[in-house]
């Protein structure tokens, strides 16, 4: 038993300041004078003391823009710097499809194509592994790394943008072939149950809901078999963080009561419109005997007038509020009646966390159980008050006289 800390950043888009595309990062390289970025701004946050200390820093991929190779080596020197001022944080990283250079942009590659030949000459090892881990996360598109501390668990690091390059069609989604799929389970068949294994990929295993009537064709290929995988491993519960998808998300991956929780981080430095620029720290109950991770998730948003604030979600806006979580399975008419009972005085009202401490269950809601139970709860006449993205009271309406 014990608990995780992890820093979530991805598809940061950093850009050259000349780059073709620069405009489509909120990030430019070097920064402009004068101007607020998400990285200065998230530096103020730390210094401020507003984000405890994580064990790890994640970052699904998407570090640069348009395979913008000076930008991913000044991003990639930030991040570990940044990991460092989050309490010597270790930095769990992956690429994503604008970090390779698969449609061939610089001109270094007209006459010698080479996508992940800039990653490989950086000043140091991307992902930040030992020489022979970083060899098999390039040679075999997975890596598995076993942890102690603060508590057992284990990464498993996955490169879902392998075979960017190799043909046209293949930088239009992600992909895990099947010799990965048996090689990653055999790499973990039989090992030793830990409280948490967490996979960082870039791209979503499994179609997610896509902007207006456009089908979702971008996810992994074979990616629900290799959810399968994990479930029928059994070695503990499974945490999948990915990026790709601008917007966030935490939601149950498909099959049985141990399926992997996925979290989609959305975007951090993405200039683009519809997209809230999000940061999230996310706390895990490290427990071998859970069926799913349990955990809490406190998420910022960035704007260039206001730096990082806690997230308050506007309607229709896809983003985290402040407070979310996951790992509640049960039935949300069960909390109701359990609310219910606690608030049951007409006119009264409780502190939301002292609900919390009697039904600590709630804390563990999906974002959209956490609604299923604002609705069920307003039908029996209680009401959540949520301010700044945070629930804070919640209480009974007054009888009527």
């Amino acid at each position: 038993m014990g608990t995780l800390r992890l820093a979530v950043i991805s598809d940061i888009h950093a850009a050259s300041a000349g780059h073709p595309q620069a405009t489509g990062s909120h990030l430019l390289v070097p920064p402009p004078a004068g101007r607020g970025n998400p990285l200065d701004d998230l530096r103020t946050l730390i210094r401020r003391g507003e984000i405890d200390h994580v064990d790890y820093l994640v970052c699904p991929g998407d570090i640069t823009n348009q395979a913008d190779a000076d930008a991913f080596q000044w991003m990639w020197d930030q991040l570990r710097d940044l990991a460092a001022s989050l309490g010597s944080a270790k930095v769990m990283a992956t690429c994503g499809n604008h970090d390779l250079d698969s449609r061939y942009l610089a001109d270094a590659n007209i006459d010698d194509p080479d996508a992940k030949g800039a990653l490989l000459s950086l000043d140091s090892r991307f992902p930040q592994l030992t020489e022979a881990d970083h060899n098999e996360y390039w040679a075999h598109n997975c890596v598995i790394l076993e942890q102690e501390e603060p508590c057992e668990h284990r990464f498993a690091l996955l490169n879902t943008c392998a075979y960017h390059g190799l043909e046209k069609n293949e930088t239009k989604y992600g992909r895990v072939s099947r010799r990965t799929i048996r090689r990653l389970a055999g790499r973990l068949e039989g090992r030793k149950r830990v409280g948490l294994n967490v996979l960082v990929c870039h791209h979503h295993l499994a179609p997610l809901p896509s902007w207006g009537a456009s089908p979702d064709y971008e996810y992994v290929k074979k990616g629900s078999e290799l959810l399968g995988e994990l479930e029928r491993l059994n070695i503990g519960p499974w945490l999948v963080v990915h990026g790709h998808r601008h917007w966030p998300e935490c939601i149950y991956a498909q099959g049985g009561s141990t399926s992997p929780v996925i979290f989609c981080a959305g975007s951090f430095g993405k200039s683009e419109s519809q997209v809230v620029n999000q940061f999230h720290v996310i706390t895990i109950d490290v427990d071998a005997a859970a069926p799913r991770p349990c955990g809490t998730i406190q998420t910022w948003f960035w704007s260039l007038s206001a730096g990082w604030q806690p997230s308050v979600v506007e309607v229709g806006q896809r983003a985290l509020s402040y407070r979310s979580g996951f790992g509640y399975c049960g039935s949300i008419q069960a909390l109701v009646e359990k609310v219910s009972i606690e608030v049951s005085e007409p006119g009264s009202f409780l502190e939301w966390d002292d609900v919390v401490g009697r039904i600590p269950s709630l804390k563990h809601l999906l974002p959209s159980g956490f609604e299923m139970l604002r609705q069920g709860l307003k039908l029996v006449g209680i009401r959540i008050h949520v301010e700044d993205g945070e629930p804070v009271q919640i209480g009974r309406r007054a009888a009527r006289t």
